[in-house]
């Protein structure tokens, strides 16, 4: 039952041939958290698999394994698993295409002393991308729709609208989204809540260099409050009771002519009670993605 910091991912796979491309990575996050909360710090590391074939679709697989230190001194463990499968249409090459994408996901955590906790689910999208190339893309729209289950009885509707546009010959790009969540419990029929938060990111994109110099800086920052959401460029569910609230990233991307990439990011949000909307804690993260593309 993770708390993740809010990442946006960067296009970041170098083309070798005009039909296809794949990348293959490692990813590490270390976040702590502050003293409004009964964790202490989670340690996590996962790996990360992608093909894409521009004229039919592609598919993502991610899995992550981490540690949850407990104030109290106990350890918690947990695993996530997040699958992405979609197809192409439309368009000529990889130009113009229409996206159907389809998601499964699921989580296992363990507290030491207490019974094992699964979540699972699904996601659907319908999308449009002025081009699939990620080099190439000059806009997209993607409407998302999430549904989570967990063994508690809670049920979690996610609908995740995002849009997003680059300028000056793509070395800026734009992109905002939006969260909206419902709770629902059948034990409870009259009970419902609802969450809602806004994200917006800016990259800036530089000319390749010298090889220390970054490719890529990534801007981000949250408004609103979202509980329970699903995340599936982390390929992360947050699962805590708290809100996460207003927040913001930086990220950094290297990126070598061989197709071998780095991005650090940083970033801080605060938790919200639930009910009540106090700030209870802020929690700190800085996450690595090391990864191979072709």
């Amino acid at each position: 039952m993770k708390a993740f910091a809010l990442i946006f991912a960067l296009p970041l796979v170098a083309q070798s041939s005009p039909d296809s491309h794949g990348a293959v990575g490692l990813t590490g996050t270390s976040l702590a958290y502050g003293k409004g909360s009964d964790r202490e710090r989670l340690s996590e590391a996962g790996a990360f698999v992608e093909m894409d074939a521009r004229s039919t679709g592609g598919f993502k697989l991610q899995a992550s394994s981490g540690s949850i230190l407990q104030r109290d001194g106990t350890t918690s463990k947990e695993q996530t698993g997040f699958a992405s499968f979609r197809l192409y249409g439309g368009g000529q090459k990889g130009e113009g295409k229409l996206l159907l994408q389809v998601d499964a996901f699921g989580e296992k955590f363990r507290p030491q002393q207490a019974v094992e906790v699964k979540t699972h689910g699904f996601g659907f999208h319908i999308g449009y991308l002025s081009d699939v190339d990620p080099e190439k893309a000059d806009h997209f729209v993607d409407l998302a729709y999430y549904s989570t289950r967990y063994d508690s009885g809670l049920r979690v509707g996610q609908f995740t609208p995002s849009f997003g546009f680059g300028f000056l010959d793509n070395r800026e790009w734009v992109q905002l989204s939006a969260d909206l969540i419902t709770l629902q419990d059948p034990a409870y029929p009259d009970w419902s809540d609802h969450e809602v938060a806004f994200r917006l990111a800016w990259s800036h994109y530089l000319m390749p260099g010298w090889t220390i110099k970054p490719r890529s800086f990534t801007l981000a920052a949250q408004a609103g409050r979202r509980a329970y959401v699903v995340d599936p460029e982390l390929g992360a569910l947050l699962t805590i009771a708290q809100a996460q609230g207003p927040g913001g990233s930086l990220g950094i991307t290297w990126k070598g002519a061989s197709g071998l990439g780095l991005t650090l990011t940083g970033s801080a949000h605060r938790y919200l009670d639930r009910p009540s909307g106090d700030a209870l804690y802020t929690a700190r993260a800085l996450s690595a993605s090391l990864h191979f593309s072709w």
